[in-house]
């Protein structure tokens, strides 16, 4: 019998300081059974980033036609793909060819280092993708936020994202590895 996803709740306020972007959101997260608690952390991280845009969660990990997150426009077409971890080039292929905006979000410092070296070449040819580097701070972990039922304040200024819950605070770097062209 297959395992079934792990339902976790969020209720996360975003401030955004960087596009003044001040929001509520109650969320619900779908752990699939091969995802580590940290990647859900930075699926969650990735959408108090990009709030804004009004993203939705995916089947991600458990599809390969759909990414972690996504954004539509109201006829439903992919306006923003956006992609955890080290995609392989056909899966990067693939996005850009569906979506008007791709992003890339690695987040395991050492892997997507040697990640992006060997991908950056083939990147080239999207204008429309940008790669952004997350890395926490303070040797620290996100799982050390998790609980079935989080209450969680996300502050993003400059380049860094803070999460604060009642019991902790871990912030994470964001390091723009590659930037979309404008014009697009």
């Amino acid at each position: 019998m297959a395992q079934k996803s792990t339902i976790y709740k969020a209720n996360l306020s975003v401030a955004n300081m960087n596009l003044n972007h001040y929001q509520d959101y109650s969320l619900t997260l779908a752990q699939h059974p091969s995802e580590t608690l940290s990647r859900m952390m930075f699926r969650l991280a990735v959408f108090a980033i990009l709030s804004q845009e009004e993203p939705q969660f995916c089947k991600g990990i458990s599809s390969e036609e759909e990414p972690d997150l996504w954004c539509l426009d109201l006829t439903g077409q992919i306006t923003h793909w956006i992609e955890l971890g080290h995609p392989e080039e056909k899966r990067l292929r693939q996005a850009c060819g569906k979506a008007r905006k791709v992003s890339i979000f690695p987040y395991q410092a050492q892997a997507s280092s040697q990640w992006f070296q060997g991908a950056e070449k083939s990147m080239e040819r999207f204008a429309h993708l940008e790669v952004t580097q997350l890395s926490v701070l303070e040797k620290r972990s996100l799982e050390d936020l998790v609980q079935k039922s989080m209450d969680l304040s996300c502050t993003l200024q400059d380049d860094e994202l803070w999460f604060s819950a009642p019991q902790d605070r871990i912030g994470l770097s964001l390091t723009p590895l590659k930037s979309a062209t404008p014009g697009r």
